[in-house]
């Protein structure tokens, strides 16, 4: 006999049909005879069985039981009861076995009848009688459907086509649409409690293509009174093709044009236009004036396509006034050979020669062009020079002086020199070029860039946004005044940052703390000298007050952001692409090699000269590995990167390969701890 009693039941699994029925077997232990409070399980429901001596008995689960299952297709069936001796005195715990019952495939809902289908014109004439694309809608109604086997009806989906649907709880449904062109069907499906489906009949319809009606052709002409084409004409002749859907041969488009100077704001009245027929209008078009001209084409439906062509006005090159001795030119003029003119615009007793528009006079030299003229100001392409002296209270340069050198004899004088725009020369030295008191003032306006160059070489400049060096700064004692300190910390009343500003990092020496006040972007704004690496430096006793965030991006798009709570990686779902499961992160965790290590720090004595600006020598790497500061390290786990060693997991791997993605690790260590649980929670059950 068996050391411990125990119940077994077979088949497995059996169709809920009130004959089929599953046989229990009883192994009793050499004290058990019997099993008391005996009973079954399933679906919320229990079936008593009492006290069972033999060993074996049969249950056949009853047809009722469907009722307990309205959403289920399947249920567990627990059967427990407790070995006792044959005065019924229990002499374990309760012991038990499962087995399983099904909802028969023939247990499914009725398919519904009856689909109607009710057309929305939404704005298409009713007696047009056709579902228009974009356009119409549709209501839906059906008889209902109902479930069987205890099961209820939970919703009907209604497909208006093979890739999409619509739900309802009820038997009807409105407003579905608008569609697209093209034969369709229309079909109802009931859907039960236990997700089981059944399909009605499939309903026709078709739509007809629609799109808004458009220009095909267009031409407006100056002309006549005749219709004849002339340049000088005060009439129009305008003409056009259009487009527009037939839908079934119902629709219709008529067409309207109407005209405006281009520098006036309303329109003549509109006047129709039929198709490929020109209308010749007007009586009073000026040559000198361009014109807008509007085409607008309405279907049936309302929609409408409006179009503006564009008459130019006529362009004239030379133009003589009578009763006057002025010449106009309204476009280039070029003369091939020499001409002289004497007093070719006269005005008193001065000659002027005046040049509307884009106006351009070169001054040459044979082919060489010196300087020119044109409607920005005068530039000389040799040098400018002033054998006399240059004096006054203003001079005002509001173009360009551009040169290779600006030579001035004798003196200049004046108490301000402004430039508007750029002034280029090779040479220019100024001694108190502009004097204000004992001071010498330059002041320059608009977008304008000062280069501070070696040679040809670059080494900083001065902008609008600020001064920039590409090389050092240095300074024995930089001076911040009324900084942006908080209210709320006491500080000298002017501090002082005396050391070394470079142009790659910046160190600052002070005994007062540094504060950020609102927000700034910075790119590479502090960092140490590249050799050492180490990143963003921290300042003595610094503090960031406020809701402060450091933001890490690419391009405009943020990667990830430091705050007052932490660090974090931006996981928005509109960042990514090609989501899926992971699937099983344990065997990443398992064949990962970790090591243990000391990280290298380069000796003490070369981290001071770079501090202090100075060049160092370049440190070998067995030294910096056998410097003192090195050995001093503490020891830490990871894993490393490099010939020799096992490399880290690919899906940890940083962006350049060169270290490990604290987000992707931790996301694998999730991963890992969920299946664990699953695992431990298995074990658990059994």
């Amino acid at each position: 006999m068996a050391l411990y009693t125990s119940i077994s039941v077979s088949p497995s699994t059996r169709e809920i049909n009130g004959t089929n029925s599953f046989a229990v077997s009883i192994a009793y232990s050499i004290t058990a005879s019997r099993l008391i409070n005996t009973k079954v399980t399933v679906a919320g429901q229990t079936y008593s069985i009492g006290t069972v001596t033999s060993t074996s008995f049969t249950w056949t689960p009853p047809l009722a039981l469907l009722n307990s299952m309205q959403s289920l297709s399947s249920a567990t069936v627990t059967i427990t009861g407790t070995p006792a001796n044959s005065n019924n005195t229990s002499l374990v715990g309760e012991i038990s076995t499962y087995c399983s019952v099904t909802v028969p495939a023939s247990y499914m809902p009725t398919a519904p009848t009856g689909v109607t289908l009710t057309r929305v014109d939404n704005g298409v004439p009713p007696a047009w009688g056709v579902y228009v694309q974009n356009k119409s809608k549709m209501n839906v109604s059906w008889a209902a459907s109902s479930g069987t086997g205890g099961a209820t009806i939970s919703q009907y989906r209604i497909y208006t086509d093979t890739n999409s649907y619509y739900t309802a709880t009820g038997t009807s449904i409105s407003g579905l649409g608008p569609f697209s062109a093209g034969s369709r069907t229309v079909t109802v499906v009931a859907v039960d409690s236990r997700g089981r489906t059944a399909t009605s009949s499939g309903v026709a319809y078709t739509v007809e293509p629609y799109s808004v009606p458009g220009v095909s052709t267009h031409k407006v002409d100056r002309t006549t009174a005749a219709g004849v084409v002339d340049n000088l004409g005060t009439y129009m002749k305008a003409s056009l093709t259009f487009a527009f859907a037939s839908v079934g041969g119902k629709n219709s488009a008529t067409a309207r044009f109407a005209h405006k100077p281009t520098s006036s704001s309303t329109y003549s009245a509109e006047t129709n236009i039929a198709q490929s027929i020109a209308v010749i209008f007007g009586g009073s078009f000026s040559s000198l004036t361009a014109y807008h001209v509007r085409f607008t084409v309405t279907d049936a439906l309302g929609s409408i396509t409006t179009f503006v062509a564009t008459v130019d006005s006529l362009k004239i090159a030379l133009e003589f006034e009578s009763n006057s001795n002025r010449l106009w030119v309204h476009c280039p003029l070029t003369m091939n050979a020499d001409a002289t003119f004497n007093n070719l615009i006269t005005s008193g007793g001065n000659s002027h020669l005046m040049l509307n528009g884009q106006s351009y006079i070169s001054l040459r030299t044979g082919g060489t062009e010196r300087g020119y003229f044109h409607s920005s100001g005068f530039q000389v392409l040799g040098s400018l020079a002033a054998t006399g002296a240059v004096s006054g209270n203003s001079l005002s340069v509001t173009g360009s002086i551009s040169g290779n050198s600006l030579s001035i004899t004798n003196g200049a004088t004046c108490n301000n020199l402004e430039a508007y725009n750029t002034i280029t020369c090779q040479n220019l030295t100024a001694y108190n070029l502009i004097s204000s008191g004992s001071s010498s003032h330059l002041y320059l306006r608009g977008s304008t860039y000062v280069s501070l160059q070696t040679g040809s070489t670059e080494r900083g400049y001065f902008h609008s946004g600020g001064f920039i060096v590409h090389g050092r700064i240095e300074c024995a004692n930089l001076t911040v005044t009324n900084p942006p300190w908080p209210t709320s910390v006491t500080l000298p009343s002017s501090p002082s940052f005396s050391g070394t500003v470079y142009g790659n990092s910046f160190y600052a020496y002070a005994d007062s703390p540094g504060y950020a006040i609102n927000s700034y972007s910075m790119v590479n704004i502090v960092s140490s000298l590249s050799r050492f690496n180490y990143g963003l430096r921290s300042i003595y006793d610094s503090a960031v007050h406020g809701a402060s965030r450091v933001s890490f991006r690419i391009g405009d798009t943020e990667r990830a952001y430091v705050t007052t709570s932490g660090v974090a990686n931006n996981s928005l779902s509109e960042l990514k692409v090609d989501i899926q499961d992971a699937g099983s992160a344990l065997a990443i965790v398992r064949d990962a090699t970790l090591y243990k290590y000391r990280y290298t720090v380069p000796p003490v004595e070369s981290v001071i000269a770079a501090q202090a600006g100075e060049e160092a020598l370049p440190i070998a790497q067995p030294l910096i590995e056998k410097s003192e500061a090195t050995r001093a390290a503490p020891q830490v786990l990871g894993f490393v990167i490099g010939e020799g060693y096992e490399p880290p997991p690919e899906c940890v791997l940083a962006e350049d390969g060169r270290g490990v993605n604290l987000y992707a690790m931790s996301s694998v260590c999730w991963r890992g701890l969920q299946e664990l649980l699953a695992r431990v929670t298995a074990l658990e059950r059994r």
